[in-house]
């Protein structure tokens, strides 16, 4: 992801989600020691794998905090910096 790309935050159990630009480069990266891997189209981390599983922090513009998620499928992580404004609402 690059400065200026628009993403969509959910949150695990809530239909609420935020929308937010990115701001900055990567501010720090967490060594996790998992890794990621794609298995039946679902994104897996587990302690062998081929990718390393290295989340990173960044300061994020917030542009709507109260966005309702009203499509039930699974997003894919690429995709999110392309979101169909159709599916969000506001409250």
């Amino acid at each position: 992801m690059n400065i200026g790309d628009i993403i969509l935050i959910p949150f695990a159990g809530l239909k609420e989600c935020i929308l937010a630009r990115i701001i900055s480069d990567p501010i720090y990266g967490i060594d996790t020691r998992l890794f990621t891997t794609t298995r039946d189209g679902k994104i897996q981390i587990s302690s062998e794998g081929d990718t390393p599983f290295r989340p990173v922090g960044r300061k994020i513009q917030i542009i709507k905090n109260d966005l309702i998620f009203k499509d039930k499928r699974v997003i894919p992580r690429v995709s999110l910096s392309h979101i169909n404004p159709n599916i969000l609402s506001s409250k």
